[in-house]
C-alpha cells in the first residue's frame, strides 16, 4: 500500500487494523456519517457519488501529511482503504440514515414505532417512554411502544384497542393508562382504558368508561385517574352522517385498581373542546377540564364538580403557589383566581397559545399568531417578552406553519419548538421537519436539531436527560441527548 517511510500513515493504517478486529464497534451510523464528513473536509469534492451500496471517492493522499493521523480508530470499521497515492477509498452506507455525526451531535438517535405515532408519557422510576400509536384510520392496530430512555431503544410493542388518544403515567402504583377513543370502532360508542404494567409494558386489564374518550390525567396523592368522555356520540355507523353531540362527562378511576368509582356530568357539550382537556392541580386538589361549553373545576379526591365557568377556553398555565390560571379567551389571555373563581384580568394583544410551563422558573413559552415566541411570567401575571421568529433566521421553509412548544427541559431552562417544515396546500408536510432549542427565560435561540416529518409532541426524562421527539409522520422518534 506504499506506507512504508510515513508514519503518519503507518500508524493510520495499524489503528485501522486493531479497529476491525474489534467487535461490535460503539454507533455504526455515526461512524459512517463521521467517516464520509471527515473524508469530505479533507478533500477538495463537492459531493460523494454512490456505487451499489458505497459512497466512493477520490481520495489524495500527500506524503507527510497529518490529513488521517488525527482519525479516531472508531472510524475504521467502516473506512476501506484499497490504495493511496490518487487511489479510492470508500465508506459503506448503513441501511438507516445516520442517527448522529459525531459524538457532540445533540441526536442520540432515530427509533422507529408504531404507525401514527402521537402522545408520549416518561415514567422516571422504571426509566420507560411509552409512545401511543394510533395505527392505520380507524383499524385496529392501535399499539404502545415501550423505550427505554437511557438508549432510547425499543423494547417491545403492547397492542391496545381503537385510536388510542391520550396516555398518563401513575408513577405511585407503576401504572399506565391509554384511551382508547373507539372512533370508528364496530364495538360501538363507548371508549376503553387500557392499563398496563409500567415495569414490563404488558398489558394487565382493559376498562370500559364513556363515549369517546380523549384525554386523561391521575393524581397521585388522591390515586385517581380522570377521564374526559363525550365529546360527541358515535352510535351511528353509517357513512357520512355526522355524530350528535351529547352531554360531556368525567369517569373517575381508581388508578391502582382502574375500577371506575363515579361518572360526573359536565353538562352539554356542542362541540370538541380546545386545546388541552385536562390540567391538573396537585397542590390544591383541583382537576381542571377544558372543553367547548366552558371550563369545569374538580375536587381530586372525591372527582366532584366545584365550579364551571361558561365561555372560557382552556387552561394554558398554572401557577400552584398564587392558585392563578392563566385561560384562553379569544379576547387573549385571561387571568383566573382559582379559589375564588374569579377573572382577575385579561392580557389582550398578544395571546401565547400551547403555551408550556418551567416549573422552576415558573415562567412560560408559547407562540403566537404574531409569528414570535411569548415569554409569560405567572408571578408576575404578565408578558416578559416577545421573540419574533424571523430573529432566529431559520430556512424559509420552516416560516409556515407556526411552530408549536412541545415540551420544557425545566434541568437546562430549554424549551423544545417544533417546525413542521415544507407542507402541501393543505398542511401536510411533505419533508422533515426542525426542532429549534430556546432558552424560555430570555427566547435565545440556543440551537436546532432536524428531526422527523412532523414533529407532534415531545416529552424530557428528567432522571437521564433525555428527550424524546414523536415525529408523526415519519412514524419514529429522535432521542436528543
Amino acid at each position: 500500500m506504499g506506507t512504508q517511510g510515513d508514519p503518519a500513515l503507518m500508524r493510520v493504517v495499524r489503528d485501522l487494523t486493531l479497529a476491525y478486529r474489534t467487535p461490535a464497534p460503539p454507533s455504526a451510523a455515526r461512524i459512517d456519517a463521521a467517516v464520509v464528513r471527515a473524508l469530505q473536509q479533507r478533500t477538495d469534492l463537492p459531493s460523494l457519488p454512490r456505487h451499489g451500496g458505497i459512497r466512493v471517492f477520490p481520495f489524495h493522499y500527500q506524503p507527510g501529511s497529518r490529513r488521517l493521523a488525527h482519525l479516531s480508530w472508531r472510524l475504521a470499521l467502516l473506512l476501506m482503504i484499497t490504495s493511496f497515492g490518487g487511489g479510492l477509498a470508500a465508506a459503506r452506507v448503513l441501511p438507516h440514515a445516520p442517527a448522529a455525526t459525531d459524538d457532540t451531535s445533540p441526536i442520540l438517535r432515530t427509533t422507529p414505532v408504531g404507525i401514527n405515532p402521537g402522545p408520549i408519557a416518561i415514567d422516571t422510576r422504571t426509566g420507560r417512554a411509552f409512545v401511543v400509536n394510533d395505527g392505520q384510520y380507524g383499524g385496529p392496530d392501535g399499539s404502545v411502544s415501550v423505550l427505554d430512555t437511557a438508549t432510547g431503544k425499543v423494547l417491545r410493542s403492547t397492542p391496545v384497542e381503537v385510536a388510542p388518544a391520550a396516555i398518563a403515567v401513575d408513577v405511585s402504583s407503576s401504572r399506565v393508562f391509554v384511551v382508547n377513543s373507539q372512533l370508528h370502532s364496530s364495538k360501538g360508542p363507548h371508549g376503553t382504558v387500557s392499563v398496563l404494567d409500567a415495569r414490563s409494558g404488558s398489558l394487565l386489564r382493559t376498562i370500559r368508561v364513556g363515549a369517546i374518550p380523549l384525554d386523561i390525567t391521575v393524581d397521585e396523592r388522591t390515586n385517581r385517574a380522570f377521564v374526559l368522555n363525550s365529546y360527541f356520540s358515535n352510535d351511528t355507523q353509517n357513512e357520512g352522517q355526522i355524530p350528535h353531540a351529547t352531554d360531556a362527562n368525567v369517569s373517575v378511576l381508581d388508578a391502582t385498581t382502574g375500577r371506575v368509582l363515579h361518572t360526573v356530568d359536565l353538562g352539554p357539550n356542542p362541540a370538541p373542546g380546545l386545546g388541552r382537556a385536562f390540567f391538573l392541580d396537585a397542590r390544591h386538589g383541583r382537576v381542571y377540564v377544558s372543553e367547548s361549553a366552558g371550563l369545569g373545576i374538580l375536587d381530586a379526591s372525591s372527582g366532584a364538580l366545584l365550579h364551571v365557568f361558561p365561555g372560557l377556553g382552556s387552561v394554558q398555565a398554572l401557577d400552584e403557589q398564587t392558585g392563578r390560571a392563566f385561560v384562553y379567551a379569544p379576547q387573549g389571555m385571561r387571568v383566573l383566581d382559582t379559589q375564588r373563581g374569579t377573572v382577575i384580568r385579561t392580557i389582550r394583544g398578544i395571546y401565547a397559545y400551547g403555551g408550556v410551563m418551567d416549573r422552576l422558573d415558573r415562567r412560560v413559552i408559547g407562540t403566537s399568531a404574531q409569528a414570535a415566541i411569548t415569554l409569560l411570567d405567572v408571578g408576575a401575571g404578565r408578558i416578559v417578552g416577545v421573540v419574533p421568529l424571523s430573529r432566529y433566521h431559520l430556512p424559509a421553509v420552516f416560516a409556515k406553519p407556526f411552530p408549536t412548544v412541545l415540551a420544557i427541559d425545566e434541568r437546562r431552562h430549554h424549551a423544545l419548538v417544533a417546525f413542521p417544515g415544507p407542507v402541501d396546500s393543505q398542511y401536510t408536510p411533505t419533508g422533515n421537519g426542525l426542532l429549534a432549542v430556546v432558552d424560555d427565560r430570555t427566547g435565545a435561540l440556543v440551537r436546532t436539531v432536524p428531526v422527523g416529518r412532523n414533529p407532534l409532541t415531545a416529552a424530557v426524562d428528567p432522571a437521564t436527560g433525555r428527550a424524546f421527539v414523536v415525529n408523526g409522520d415519519s412514524n419514529d422518534v429522535t432521542v436528543l441527548r
